[in-house]
């Protein structure tokens, strides 16, 4: 065993060399650097895709198709009834989906503009599921979530603008939406508002972009042929309910491969940064050795 007279000896020995303290201190900043840039990238990676995916979860619910318009200026919400008349079709849910802007007092954020009426909260739609029918049909006013209201200066019961296309129209925001309220969408861009005052907004009066269906079990062969039919009549798109968190993940496929690349060269850094600090270290410790040896110590002995 080493006597606590070595021990001390080798303490200070350590600390009075300055630079081994510098170099310790580069190992752990290299480190850190490495873990750093690891985990931000990571997070950049999972939450553009968490925050498409969950919109697209809780928009869709228990839906297993959508007729989709081929552009922004959408359809007649008149199909609505003809799609809820076809075999094996239980249900037909119509949604205004628009790339809008707000302006707010202190500053401007692109949003998602969702629109849906009355039929969504009769069908448990989890991101309508704090509005009940009568205030789907009779509200005009947006909810908006909250860090979003904040970030460009607003609040409940405030006017701000909102511009879609070369439209701007002002509007009232009638809730800000927490995260117990709509969960981690609580952080996206997103205005969801009534159908019809979506519809004023984006002056699209009568027009849907999307319809979600539900199908009745055992049926889903005969009302996807029906589907598919009325679809190709109408020039419009029938593709799975979750098709856009589909397209979305094909779509970031290669900015993943690169975010891995990325948090390869982060972990290489944080290697290459502790290596260099070691490397560096070697003539001191080479030293320090020697002196121990002087002193008597031997390979065998331990703290």
């Amino acid at each position: 065993m080493m006597l606590p007279g070595e021990i001390l000896f080798v303490f200070r020995a350590r600390m009075k060399d300055r630079a081994w303290v510098v170099l310790e201190l580069l190992a752990v900043l290299g480190i850190a650097v490495g873990v750093a840039l690891l985990f931000s990238s990571q997070v950049a990676a999972t939450s553009l895709d968490s925050t498409v995916r969950g919109l697209a979860s809780q928009v869709v619910g228990s839906t297993q198709y959508q007729i989709d318009s081929r552009g922004p200026e959408g359809f007649s919400v008149r199909l609505v009834s003809r799609v809820e008349h076809l075999p094996g079709v239980t249900l037909a849910l119509p949604l205004l989906d628009q790339q809008a802007t707000v302006v707010g007092p202190a500053g401007s954020a692109a949003i998602d503009l969702i629109g849906a009426d009355s039929r969504f909260a009769r069908a448990g739609s989890r991101l309508l599921r704090h509005f009940t029918a009568k205030q789907l049909e009779h509200q005009q006013a947006l909810a908006l979530p909250a860090p979003l209201a904040s970030q460009i200066g607003a609040g409940s019961l405030q006017t701000v603008k909102v511009q879609v296309g070369s439209r701007i129209t002002e509007s009232l925001i009638g809730a800000t939406l927490t995260e117990s309220d709509i969960g981690g969408l609580v952080h996206g861009s997103i205005a969801v508002a009534p159908l019809s005052y979506a519809q004023g907004l984006a002056g699209m009066r009568g027009k849907v972009t999307r319809i979600f269906i539900r199908v009745r079990p055992g049926q889903e062969t005969q009302a996807r042929a029906s589907l598919q039919s009325l679809a190709a009549k109408e020039h419009l798109n029938l593709a799975p309910a979750d098709f856009d968190a589909q397209l979305f993940s094909v779509a970031s496929a290669p900015a993943e491969q690169g975010q891995s690349l990325f948090s390869a060269i982060s972990a290489f850094v944080g290697f290459l940064f502790s290596f260099t600090a070691m490397l560096l270290t070697v003539p001191g410790r080479r030293k320090l050795i020697e002196a121990m040896r002087r002193r008597g110590t031997t390979r065998s002995m331990r703290f």
